[in-house]
């Protein structure tokens, strides 16, 4: 579903990729859904879709709060850790930002989900972004396991089935590529664009930020005490490359 939060947002509302490039006014699954009341908005995903299970990328707390109660809906949260020299490379390609704000903002969001998971008592797991990009074929079982969906190797080749959401980066050049659309899109034009469009339909670890931050930069965030703390609270530890996880640490257990 893309960052499903999107849709009640006037000012974060993109048009689903799919129908736009077709020419279509509205998405044909979701088309008008902002007219609907937020708490409805997961009952409207399952009738329109028809699945068992839908995913949901928004990075909102608020928005899962909306929902966390609801004794008819099964929540299981991931969370995803990305790396806070990766976090601060990518935020930097929408305008110059300090370091330091960046790395409070990165300590903030992991914190809070954190312990919004642990107060709400929702099912949850960890994952390492560059653990998903480098070893797929290894990471991606356990999460579809915990979503209680069993994996293939076809399944990371995502772009071979139509997704109807709000995703706003470019990304979405792989759900278009090979495809002849009578219109293509420009919402998820952003400074990623170029960069997607290359590895389209490719399965990468983006690694940008080794080039995108100095030396210095990097090692600045790699020695900020409350940094290494909170990601080896999470389970996780810096390499070169990335992050590694923590030998001992059991994401599989989390509730």
């Amino acid at each position: 579903m893309g960052e499903y939060y999107r849709g009640w947002r006037d000012a974060l509302r993109v048009p689903c990729t799919i129908c736009a490039a077709r020419g279509l006014p509205h998405c044909e699954v979701l088309g008008d859904i902002e007219t609907q009341p937020e708490e409805r908005a997961f009952e409207l995903a399952f009738a329109r879709t028809g699945k068992r299970v839908v995913v949901d990328t928004s990075k909102d707390l608020d928005w899962v709060r909306l929902f966390s109660a609801e004794e008819d809906l099964d929540i299981r949260i991931v969370h995803l850790v990305r790396d806070p020299r990766g976090f601060v490379a990518s935020v930097r390609r929408r305008g110059p930002v300090g370091i330091d704000g960046l790395i409070d903002e990165w300590r903030k969001e992991n914190e809070g989900l954190r312990h919004f998971v642990v107060a709400s008592g929702l099912k949850s797991i960890t994952a390492n972004y560059d653990g998903l990009a480098q070893l797929p074929e290894t990471e991606f079982p356990r999460l579809f396991e915990f979503c209680g969906m069993e994996f293939t190797k076809e399944n990371l080749s995502y772009w071979n089935i139509e997704h109807h959401g709000f995703a706003a980066n470019g990304a979405s050049d792989a759900l278009l590529k090979g495809n002849r659309y009578g219109h293509v899109p420009g919402h998820f034009r952003t400074a990623d664009a170029e960069f997607y469009a290359q590895k389209s339909q490719t399965l990468f670890h983006d690694l940008r930020w080794r080039t995108a931050i100095t030396a210095d930069e990097s090692a600045a965030i790699e020695k900020k005490p409350e940094v290494r703390g909170l990601l080896r609270s999470l389970g996780f530890a810096f390499t070169e490359e990335g992050m590694k996880t923590l030998p001992g640490a059991d994401f599989s257990a989390d509730t």
